[in-house]
């Protein structure tokens, strides 16, 4: 009795899924046909009261389905042709070797065999690779001290000599600026258009 119940269940179940796929593949194949199928102009019926631009029989030839029409595309392919110039050898060891030269050799940090564990001795060193480097512009504090000389033998009215160095005079005054920082400035912002606050 029980599995009966649950049979007639199953049943309306299978007959409700059957239904709803049979609705969706209706949907599917009306998409597909609005997406894939033939699409032809149909002329509606002109409202009543206003003229056509076409006659009847303009309209009947135009809605007529035996009339075919082919299209033709002609498709025109364009032949990209790249000329590259050809790379001019040597330029970069050029200007390699137009930069002052720093060697730094890279040593082995462990110099015992890998095999018997004894000490290795030196046969040579390689070029592993060549590299330009920048080096950074230093930034420094240059302090200017002012030599004072004193006279022991003169002694005009009853007070000392003393004569100081002569110190360079500042670009600024009061500024602590000194005209290689104001040159590098106008560099940047006349030569590279570099704005203030950078």
């Amino acid at each position: 009795m029980d599995y009966e119940k649950q049979s007639a269940e199953l049943k309306k179940q299978l007959a409700a899924a059957q239904q709803q796929i049979a609705q969706q593949q209706l949907i599917i194949k009306a998409l597909q046909n609005q997406l894939f199928g033939k699409k032809t102009e149909v002329f509606k019926q002109v409202v009543s009261g206003q003229q056509s631009l076409f006659s009847d029989q303009q309209l009947a030839e135009l809605e007529d389905s035996d009339q075919e029409t082919i299209e033709v595309v002609t498709v025109k392919q364009k032949q990209v042709v790249r000329h590259r110039k050809a790379k001019q050898s040597g330029k970069r060891t050029a200007l390699l070797n137009s930069l002052p030269q720093v060697d730094q050799v890279i040593p082995l940090t462990d110099t015992k065999c890998p095999y018997c564990q004894e000490e290795m001795s030196k046969i040579g060193q390689r070029l592993a690779r060549r590299e330009a480097t920048l080096k950074p512009a230093e930034l420094y504090c240059k302090n200017y001290y002012q030599e004072s000389y004193k006279c022991n033998h003169c002694h005009p009215d009853g007070n000392d000599v003393v004569v100081n160095s002569k110190v360079p005079q500042a670009i600024l005054p009061h500024s602590y600026f000194s005209s290689s920082i104001l040159a590098k400035i106008s560099e940047l912002k006349f030569n590279l258009a570099l704005p203030f606050h950078r």
